[in-house]
């Protein structure tokens, strides 16, 4: 991420960073032309997913598979050779 200056359009600089959530970031900017010296704050907030993580499906499969009895196993194994129509 490149931010710009809002007051002289100017390229400006990322001085910190702070990670309030997974999804919400503070980002304390500077402006490089040293002429104007504004110095301002930008708000990073997730919005949405275009294509989600392969990676989310396998951890809440794994997670509620580890959380079953043996039986409640045995039943999904069960269930997931079947043939599908």
């Amino acid at each position: 991420m490149k931010p710009r200056c809002k007051v002289c359009g100017a390229p400006a600089i990322i001085k910190k960073i702070v990670h309030h959530h997974p999804e919400l970031d503070t980002l304390y900017c500077a402006c490089n032309d040293m002429e104007c010296g504004h110095t301002f704050v930008l708000n990073i907030t997730f919005s949405h997913t275009l294509s989600p993580s392969a990676k989310t499906a396998d951890k809440l499969f794994k997670a509620v598979v580890d959380g079953m009895n043996p039986q409640q196993r045995q039943m999904v194994m069960e269930f997931l050779q079947q043939p599908t129509a």
